[in-house]
């Protein structure tokens, strides 16, 4: 679902930009799982979430 919600995300978005932002994911995140409810998650467990997806800590997760 991720992937999906992901790739729809890219088709409405600048095509070259191979990143996203915290607030990016938190778009993607919610728009991939919505049918699980996953807006009632706060967002500050989205956001340790994207923290552990960042692995150098930049700011931006690489969509590799």
């Amino acid at each position: 679902m991720a992937e999906l919600g992901l790739s729809r995300y890219q088709r409405n978005h600048v095509s070259s930009k191979k990143t996203l932002s915290a607030e990016e994911f938190l778009v993607v995140f919610g728009n991939s799982f919505k049918f699980l409810n996953v807006i009632r998650i706060r967002k500050a467990i989205l956001l340790l979430i994207f923290g552990l997806i960042d692995k150098n800590h930049d700011g931006l997760i690489s969509l590799s």
